[in-house]
C-alpha cells in the first residue's frame, strides 16, 4: 500500500464498531440505491459485496463479469470482519504469537504498516494456524528475530462479537431475509468505504495500477486487471484505526453478456 501520507483520514463514523466489516455507511456517499430488488432464497452475500441478477431476476452474488451493484445490507448469518496492521513481535527464531482473533483468512504480513516495506511469504517466512489464530516464525525466515511485523487478515465473528456489534434489532445478522428478501442495491456513481476487497497478494495504492479497481469472481473489489470490468479508483487506504478501503466507483455501466 505504500506510505499513506496523502490518505490520512481522522474521522470515521464506524470508529466505535469494534469489529469492522462491510460498509462504513456513515462515510459512504450514495446517489442511487433502490430497494425493490428481491434476493434469491438460496443466495448468501455480505454487505458490500457486488451482486447481480440471475435468470429469474433474483439477486445473487456477482461472478465478476456482470453486476447490478453493491449490496447495501447482508443476507448471511456468518459475517467476517477485518483487522489491519496488527503488530506482532517474534521474540526469537521459531516463536509463536497468538493474534487477537481466531478463524482467520486472507492473511498478509509486512515489515511496516500500511503494506510498507517487505511483504513476507507464508510457509517461507511464517506459518499459520488459521483456526486458532496463531502465527509462527519460520526458522530459515527472511524475518530476522527479534522483529515486529504487521499482520492484516479477515476473521469470522464469534457469537459474542456478533452480539457486540454485528446484529440488527431482531438479533440477526441477516437483514435481507427479515425484509421478505428485499434488498437495497447501491448503483450508479458512489463513494464507498468497504472491507470487501481482495487482500492476499494485492498491494493497493493511491496512484498507478494499484489504484485501479475491478470486481473479482467472488463479488469483491480487487486491483487485479484480469478480474473483469474496471469500476473505479482507490481514494483512501485502510489503516489500523480506520480499516476500510475508500473507493470512488462508477457502477452505471452494465457489462455485455
Amino acid at each position: 500500500m505504500g506510505t499513506f501520507a496523502n490518505s490520512a483520514h481522522t474521522g470515521a463514523n464506524n470508529e466505535f464498531r469494534v469489529n469492522p466489516f462491510g460498509l462504513d455507511l456513515g462515510r459512504c456517499r450514495i446517489q442511487w440505491a433502490p430497494g425493490h430488488w428481491v434476493a434469491d432464497s438460496a443466495a448468501t452475500f455480505r454487505q458490500g459485496q457486488f451482486v447481480q441478477l440471475n435468470s429469474s431476476g433474483r439477486v445473487i452474488v456477482s461472478g465478476g463479469n456482470d453486476f447490478l451493484g453493491i449490496a447495501k445490507h447482508a443476507k448471511t448469518t456468518a459475517p467476517v470482519a477485518l483487522a489491519v496492521d496488527e503488530a506482532v513481535t517474534f521474540s526469537a527464531t521459531g516463536a509463536t504469537v497468538t493474534l487477537a482473533h481466531t478463524g482467520i483468512s486472507d492473511v498478509v504480513v509486512f515489515s511496516a504498516v500500511e503494506q510498507g516495506g517487505t511483504r513476507y511469504t507464508v510457509t517461507t517466512d511464517y506459518a499459520l494456524n488459521t483456526t486458532n489464530g496463531t502465527i509462527t516464525h519460520v526458522g530459515a525466515a527472511g524475518i530476522t528475530a527479534p522483529a515486529t511485523v504487521y499482520v492484516s487478515y479477515t476473521y469470522s465473528l464469534t457469537s459474542a462479537q456478533m452480539q457486540q456489534d454485528g446484529l440488527n434489532f431482531f438479533n440477526s445478522a441477516d437483514d435481507v431475509s427479515l425484509q421478505n428478501g428485499r434488498v437495497t442495491v447501491i448503483m450508479g456513481q458512489c463513494t464507498i468505504y468497504t472491507t470487501e476487497f481482495e487482500k492476499t497478494g494485492r498491494t493497493y495504492a493511491l496512484t498507478g495500477t494499484g489504484s485501479n479497481l475491478y470486481v473479482n469472481s467472488s463479488g469483491i473489489l480487487t486491483m487485479n486487471p484480469t478480474s473483469n470490468k474496471f469500476v473505479g479508483k482507490v481514494i483512501e487506504l485502510p489503516t489500523a484505526k480506520v480499516p476500510y478501503l475508500g473507493c470512488l466507483l462508477d457502477l452505471a455501466g452494465v457489462a455485455a453478456t
